[in-house]
């Protein structure tokens, strides 16, 4: 049921009465409580609805119906990534078909819609193919975005297939865009600065900052070995990122300069390591392998 389920909605140009003759006459009967669930079920043009709760009692406070959105939640995982974020009284969406939004938060009215042309030709495109494709859940949409809405500082960033490009957050202009790639694995705010993340060749790790106002680019950095072997560990906490090799060096980086700004080494101890900071240390929680020890390295960055 899953399947035919999933092949109906990918199906997309197909009418539903169309694809049950067809799978009759590929498979013989279709049961009628099948039949009927895919008849109530299965939607393409899906509206994009957005709506608000309370949160002390759950009660609905408004709701919005956005017409000519997509159905792409067919199928395990296929469903629509960004979530709705807020920012000064608003709240910004982007729809299965590339239009962003704003809301005022309180009532619901819309306060301006506005796209990204190259973003929103994109996703018609393979709107339109999938319409077209001749195979049953063979075809998947591919412009499904992996990363959520950013708003901060008045500006609201778009993933835009890895592309970010950043918004007037009061009118919604599109004040630049960036081209990067490939896709950045994650993204942080700091100080003003978008800071890309990315995995470079099988060991290194590359930085890139973007100024939040224009798209230029502040600081970029390249960490060698951090992604070497087992034992090698990244995060970040406030403006620092730290990381660790497999040859048990560890570096912290100010992510708003983009620097290395403190480095150190601790004995090897294969296993496995967990790394927090606190009272302005950081920490190391590391389990070597083949011991039942815990063995507990604090870092002082004041004194390094």
């Amino acid at each position: 049921d899953r399947l035919a389920l999933h092949a109906a909605v990918l199906e997309q140009g197909r009418d539903v009465e169309k694809f049950l003759k067809d799978l009759q006459e590929r498979k013989g009967a279709v049961d009628p409580k099948r039949a009927e669930f895919l008849r109530k079920s299965v939607r393409f043009h899906a509206e994009d609805v957005v709506f608000a709760l309370n949160a002390e009692t759950g009660k609905l406070l408004w709701e919005t119906f956005e017409p000519g959105g997509v159905n792409l939640a067919a199928g395990k995982r296929d469903i629509w990534k960004p979530s709705p974020v807020y920012l000064d009284g608003k709240l910004f969406t982007l729809g299965t078909t590339g239009m962003i939004r704003a809301y005022d938060a309180k009532t619901g009215k819309k306060l301006w819609e506005t796209t990204h042309t190259l973003m929103r030709e994109k996703i018609l495109a393979d709107v339109e193919n999938a319409k077209n494709s001749e195979g049953y859940g063979r075809y998947r949409l591919t412009s499904q975005f992996e990363r959520d809405l950013f708003a901060v500082d008045g500006r609201v960033i778009v993933p835009s297939f890895g592309d970010p490009i950043g918004l007037d957050a009061e009118t919604g202009k599109v004040l630049w865009q960036r081209v990067v790639y490939p896709r950045p694995e994650e993204i942080f705010f700091v100080e003003g600065k978008a800071v890309l993340l990315y995995n470079k060749g099988r060991y290194d790790l590359y930085l890139k900052a973007l100024d939040q106002k224009t798209g230029n680019l502040a600081w970029d950095l390249t960490i060698n070995r951090l992604r070497a072997g087992h034992g090698a560990i990244v995060g970040r906490s406030g403006k620092y990122l730290y990381g660790k090799d497999n040859s048990d060096r560890f570096h912290l980086v100010d992510l708003s300069v983009g620097k290395v700004v403190l480095q150190n080494r601790i004995p090897r101890k294969n296993g496995r390591s967990k790394t927090g900071f606190g009272g302005g240390k950081v920490h190391f929680l590391v389990t070597p392998s083949y011991q039942r020890k815990l063995h507990w390295y604090q870092w002082d960055i004041a004194n390094k």
